[in-house]
């Protein structure tokens, strides 16, 4: 996943563990962020959360995260997120 992580090439990864419960695989990726803007990020977000809410097992998500610091300026972090 360092396509998310170091190259910031995918907005956000959703896993999902195999039928044979012997590895996890990716199901679905997420457009790279066009921008580093909150409302870039908000709308992948809105559009990995209706895809998660479909499913009907765990689901292991990577994001790529840009929000405002309450000091000023942008920061971004990946996040890993079990739903």
């Amino acid at each position: 996943m360092t396509q998310i992580k170091d190259n910031k090439k995918y907005g956000y990864a959703v896993m999902k563990i195999n039928a044979e419960k012997t590895a996890i695989v990716v199901e679905t990726i997420g457009e790279k962020l066009a921008d580093r803007q909150e409302s870039t990020t908000k709308d992948s977000f809105d559009q990995m959360r209706a895809f998660v809410l479909k499913c009907e097992e765990p689901r292991y998500i990577l994001a790529d995260v840009s929000y405002d610091r309450k000091a000023g300026g942008r920061n971004d972090v990946v996040v890993y997120i079990y739903w």
